[in-house]
């Protein structure tokens, strides 16, 4: 999971065709509404990881906004930056939107442990993982094996430089568990998240005053008024307002989702894609505000219309991995056992859910192993791009 890839940014050599509707190299046609796009691609990026890390320069807060949370291969990149020395020099902490702060003890001490076998090592992270979450367990699985290979990370760095994770999600107890008491866990996230991130900032030693921070979708964006010209209820609002020019936040390179038609699709219809695309889907990060990828119509958030622009939502972009790259993950071995089924229907009772059985038995089928998938609409969505790899403008552009 932690393997350097080496990012090729391949050059073309651009022919001009007077009164031509698209841009012509060696290989390929596209569009000329993305050949600024592409020229600006052209010039010398930083990696993924160099740029998150090179935010720290000037900001004590990054937080990066996290695909589907299934999606696994972003969870490569997050390590390559967690596992980078100037990160472990000179950040060394990670706050997380996935996890109770319930269980931040038990991971504290799993994280500094010293001389775990393998065998203690999957039974810990098996108990973390059967009992952080709110939705009575989560079953995706790339957070488990980096909590893995954050521990195993730690064994090799001196006492002073080991990585601090921890998980930021309101408190909780299943013993007293109710429908009640879990709609209020669930509700009102982001301020308790938001506070809890600030107060630990707020109490931390001089050498650990810098902070990565993993946030899913709107949970990282800033305090632009995207909601219908009303701001957001996000974790990134409340950071972005309590420490005022020392928080950025980065978009890594996603699909729009739209919940009410269960339906995913390409960020500006296609065309950032392409554009990558064109060059060779080259891994690398850079500011929105000096990119014409800033200055689209912030598009992310589909379910209320605003006037933003990418740049007024977010500090940077960083491309990882092209769409056909993702894979979507689920399941641990032996997550639900026979010993493990009663405990989960007892909390899916608690939560209200009435054929709580009938779930556990079929989330048992299904999560007991590893499976990865593409994208379901990756035909789709691959169509939606090659229509700016053509000599045509795409019709509904």
């Amino acid at each position: 999971m932690c393997k350097r890839h080496v990012s090729l940014i391949v050059t073309f050599t651009l022919i001009g065709f007077a009164n031509a509707s698209y841009a012509q190299d060696k290989e390929k046609a596209y569009a000329l509404e993305i050949e600024p796009y592409v020229k600006f691609l052209k010039q010398s990026h930083l990696s993924p990881t160099e740029y998150i890390i090179s935010l720290f320069d000037k900001h004590d807060i990054v937080i990066v906004c996290e695909r589907h949370h299934a999606e696994a291969s972003q969870y490569e990149l997050f390590f390559q930056i967690i596992s980078n020395q100037k990160f472990i020099e000179g950040v060394g902490r990670v706050f997380t939107e996935i996890g109770t702060r319930s269980m931040n003890g038990y991971l504290n001490d799993f994280m500094l442990a010293k001389s775990l076998s393998d065998q203690e090592v999957d039974a810990k992270c098996l108990y973390i993982y059967r009992n952080f979450c709110s939705h009575g367990l989560w079953e995706k699985s790339a957070f488990y094996y980096f909590i893995k290979e954050l521990y195993y990370l730690n064994t090799k760095l001196q006492d002073e430089n080991k990585i601090s994770l921890e998980f930021t999600d309101n408190p909780l107890d299943w013993n007293t568990m109710t429908p009640e008491k879990w709609e209020e866990i669930v509700a009102n996230r982001d301020r308790a998240m938001a506070d809890y991130i600030c107060s630990r900032m707020q109490e931390a030693s001089p050498e650990k005053k810098k902070a990565l921070v993993i946030m899913n979708f709107r949970h990282a964006f800033n305090d632009a008024p995207y909601f219908g010209g009303k701001k957001g209820d996000d974790v990134g609002r409340y950071l972005f307002v309590a420490f005022p020019g020392r928080v950025a936040n980065v978009l890594i390179h996603d699909l729009v989702r739209d919940s009410r038609t269960n339906r995913m699709y390409p960020i500006q219809e296609g065309k950032w894609d392409a554009t990558f695309k064109v060059l060779g889907n080259p891994n690398v990060g850079f500011n929105f505000s000096t990119s014409p990828f800033g200055s689209d119509k912030f598009d992310l958030f589909p379910y209320q219309k605003n006037d933003l622009k990418y740049k007024d939502v977010f500090t940077g972009f960083v491309f990882y991995r092209a769409i056909n790259q993702h894979s979507l993950e689920w399941g641990i071995p032996n997550i639900i056992d026979d010993q493990f089924k009663p405990i989960l229907i007892r909390r899916l009772q608690a939560r209200g859910l009435k054929n709580a059985h009938e779930v556990v038995e079929m989330a048992a089928k299904q999560l007991n192993h590893l499976t990865k998938e593409k994208h379901s609409e990756l035909k789709e969505l691959q169509s939606i791009i090659e229509q700016w790899l053509s000599s045509q403008k795409p019709s509904n552009n």
